[in-house]
């Protein structure tokens, strides 16, 4: 359940995988709702290597990062 004063909150999320697929994946499954309530997520960048990953953080400061083991 949802802390209520989060109620309502985007979360911004950067997805790094070094996987297309699964990037792609990441993405359909938290932006559909499928991941969590529908539209509390948005992602905001997809990293492939972790010097994308270390940029990405760098320039859009997101609240969470969703990184596949070998990034």
């Amino acid at each position: 359940m949802l802390n209520p004063e989060l109620a309502g909150s985007i979360v911004s999320v950067i997805i790094a995988d070094d996987h297309a697929i699964i990037r792609d994946a990441g993405r359909d499954l938290l932006v559909s709702g499928s991941g969590g309530p529908e539209g509390r997520y948005t992602v905001i960048a997809t990293a492939e290597t972790g010097l994308e990953t270390g940029a990405a953080v760098k320039n859009h400061r997101p609240e969470r990062l969703v990184l596949g083991v070998a990034v």
